[in-house]
């Protein structure tokens, strides 16, 4: 998504300079910003480490809202790569948020 040769799934998903800054966004209204990925960190070992701090009650709701992030930030890859089209950041985060509405209504996540 930045135009780098070796495209490695941490690197799409949360290292890149764009997924960050959807993840801050997305975890910020939140109030999670604090768990945002860094630009070191690896997939796995970000998504344990995040999971592992959340009390067990919770953790189904935040597993949606990653999981969301992770496949819009994929599509969004796909959209740049097989449609030569690209989403800015912001209307991005506006159709995750859309999404997790749709997610919401049918019981996949809870507010």
């Amino acid at each position: 998504m930045c135009d780098q040769k070796l495209e490695t799934i941490e690197h799409l998903l949360i290292q890149s300079s764009y997924s960050r800054q959807v993840w801050l966004e997305v975890l910020s209204t939140r109030a999670l910003g604090s768990f945002s990925p860094s630009s070191s960190d690896g997939l796995r070992s970000w998504w344990e480490r995040t999971l592992l701090s959340w009390p067990i009650v919770f953790r189904k709701s935040f597993r949606g809202i990653i999981l969301l992030t992770l496949c819009s930030l994929w599509l969004e890859r796909n959209r740049r790569i097989f449609h030569d089209r690209s989403l800015p950041e912001r209307q991005l985060l506006k159709d995750i948020d859309e999404e997790r509405k749709r997610w919401t209504t049918v019981g996949l996540l809870r507010e």
